[in-house]
This record gives C-alpha cells, sequence and structure tokens, in this order.
C-alpha cells in the first residue's frame, strides 16, 4: 500500500498499520529534498493544485496542514527544501490558471503563444463539447463558444470574465501578474 496522512499534517511513505506490526520504529515523515524532490512538498503543491481545479476545499486544507506542520523547520534551513518553498509560495500568492475552451487547434495556438509570455501559468485545455464538460467538476465548466476558442484567467478559486480574443486574454494576464518571469 502506500503512505497515509500523519495525525498533525503532513504524509508519509508508509501505511499506518506498519507501526502496529513493529515492522517500524518510527515512519519516516520527509520533509527535506534529496535525490528526488520531498514527497510532502511536492504532495502539497500538487493538493493545492488539485483543489483550485476541482473545487475541493479538502484538498486545500490538507495543503495547508501539511505546509504548517513543516514551516518552523523551513524557517530554521529553508536551504534544504526547495520544494516546500515552491509549495508555500503557491499557497501564499497562486499561480495563474488560464483556462481554454473552444476549437481544439485555436486552443493550442493560444496556449503556445501565451506560454513564451507567461511561463509560471498554469495552462488547461477543456473539451470542446457539452456532453464532454459535464463530466468536469463545476469549477472547470466554462461554456465553448459557437465557434474560435475563448480564455479565462484565473487565481487560486477565482476567473474573470471570459475572453474571446488571445489580445483580450493577454492583457487580463498582464493585469492580474500574470506569471511572467
Amino acid at each position: 500500500g502506500g503512505g497515509g496522512v500523519a495525525g498533525e499534517g503532513g504524509f508519509c511513505l508508509t501505511p499506518k498499520n506498519w507501526e502496529e506490526g513493529g515492522a517500524l520504529i518510527r515512519r519516516p515523515l520527509p520533509f527535506e529534498d534529496d535525490a528526488i524532490p520531498s514527497a510532502n512538498g511536492a504532495a502539497a503543491r500538487g493538493l493545492l493544485r488539485l483543489s483550485w481545479l476541482s473545487g475541493e476545499m479538502e484538498f486545500s486544507e490538507a495543503a495547508e496542514d501539511c505546509l504548517r506542520r513543516f514551516w518552523e523547520s523551513a524557517r530554521e534551513h529553508p536551504e534544504v527544501c526547495p520544494t516546500y518553498l515552491l509549495a508555500l509560495r503557491e499557497w501564499l500568492s497562486p499561480p495563474p490558471l488560464v483556462l481554454l475552451t473552444g476549437a481544439a487547434a485555436e486552443c493550442r495556438e493560444w496556449r503556445r503563444v501565451l506560454e513564451e509570455e507567461f511561463p509560471l501559468c498554469l495552462f488547461f485545455i477543456l473539451p470542446g463539447s457539452e456532453s464532454d464538460r459535464k463530466r468536469l467538476p463545476e469549477s472547470l465548466r466554462k461554456p465553448a463558444p459557437e465557434k474560435g476558442a475563448r480564455g479565462y484567467a484565473c487565481a487560486g478559486f477565482s476567473c474573470q470574465t471570459p475572453a474571446d480574443s488571445l489580445g483580450e486574454l493577454r492583457e487580463r494576464l498582464r493585469e492580474q501578474g500574470g506569471g511572467g518571469l
């Protein structure tokens, strides 16, 4: 089995019942980056993004618990936890999310153009068909235009009104702080 949630926030790499059988003296709770990124930092970042996309607060709350658990350690030794610090930055200042819907080819072109100017944005091309959109979480059920593409500039849990031109979407991202370098 996979890992589990630790009592005060954070994620362990071993199942809780391993302690009961004496297989483990203690359950590791990795915080520092090593040869691979910290599992807790990566989990917190992934949970935040999942929360913004799905609208489910429980994912955000689990990420916040994890970030709070390691805060003091990160303040004392920030050099050992860059993955945690990336998650913390996204929690404090969510990156812009760009939701694109409509004609697939035009959505891909908008994404290609915008990624060059706004490399820190998270881009998602939503399904164009009504039946496919019904399967998405409510927060992602954005109406597609009759023709062409439409974009939504979002941050965290809120989105601006739709933009029906690439220029309009670019301007909204600039006003929002845009995810540029």
